[in-house]
């Protein structure tokens, strides 16, 4: 058999362009489904979950307008460009949390007078503000049993 011959023209087959032109046209569903699937998986809709971190001016930025100037969370989100998830997780600490956004250790050695101590002392002091340490102590030992001299412990 002779490839070259009219009988058999391989040039319609292998021609990808004139077969389909040659081919009959698809239904429109088809087509729709198509456009769907396609716009469905496009990268324009898909969003990579990037973190982004906020300054601490950020956050005190944030806390005024919620309390100062009375907006919302999601508003002032909006306002600041933050994402409303991490406005309203902000928002929910601020109000948990009284010290958010602070630092939260307390540093230094613990308060040896108490509440009642430091009520004490300003009503026996009240009137005459000039008395000595020596004073103080004596006072408070008599009026607290409990209480412990604090030079004592450093003799």
């Amino acid at each position: 058999m002779d490839a070259d011959e009219e009988q058999f023209p391989l040039g319609n087959i292998t021609n990808l362009d004139e077969y389909l032109d040659l081919r009959p046209p698809e239904s429109e569903q088809k087509k729709n489904i198509e456009r769907q699937i396609d716009g469905f998986f496009s990268d324009k809709n898909v969003q990579k979950g990037m973190y982004e971190k906020y300054s601490d001016d950020v956050k005190e930025h944030f806390l005024f307008l919620v309390y100062e100037r009375g907006l919302t969370s999601s508003k002032t989100g909006k306002e600041l460009k933050i994402a409303h998830r991490t406005a309203y997780n902000w928002f929910k600490k601020a109000i948990g949390d009284k010290q958010f956004g602070q630092n939260k250790r307390k540093t230094g050695r613990l308060a040896i007078l108490g509440e009642e101590h430091q009520h004490y002392l300003k009503q026996e002091y009240k009137d005459s503000s000039s008395a000595t340490l020596d004073q103080t102590m004596e006072s408070l030992i008599n009026a607290f049993k409990d209480f412990r001299n604090v030079n004592e412990f450093a003799q």
